[in-house]
């Protein structure tokens, strides 16, 4: 679970944004959606608990998808070296990110 992970609409050839998991328990999430220009950040903790992963935001840009304070869960639906997909707890919709070398995470700095 630990590395820099890409997230696709083209299965991994180009990055919308990134997520790294750190073995401190800590995350970062960075990126720019198609629909706004303004890149966005958000950091935090993270624990497993069986095959569910949550997240705790503690720092967040404005534009980020949760504030700080906001705690998240997805299911862990399978992980390997090469790709990592989930389920959305809330809305039921599956992902998968794509491992990438940490050389690769492209984040604009945060606002």
């Amino acid at each position: 679970m630990f590395g820099v992970w890409c997230n696709s609409d083209d299965g991994g050839a180009t990055c919308w944004a990134y997520d790294e998991f750190r073995t401190d328990g800590t995350f970062e999430a960075c990126g720019r959606t198609e629909d706004d220009p303004r890149p966005f950040h958000g950091e935090g903790t993270y624990t497993f608990i069986g095959s569910r992963m949550c997240y705790v935001v503690t720092r967040s840009t404005v534009n980020f998808w949760l504030r700080p304070g906001s705690r998240y869960c997805t299911e862990i639906l399978s992980i390997n070296e090469s790709a990592h997909r989930y389920r959305d707890i809330d809305s039921g919709a599956e992902f998968e990110l794509r491992r990438v070398p940490p050389s690769a995470k492209r984040c604009a700095p945060a606002r």
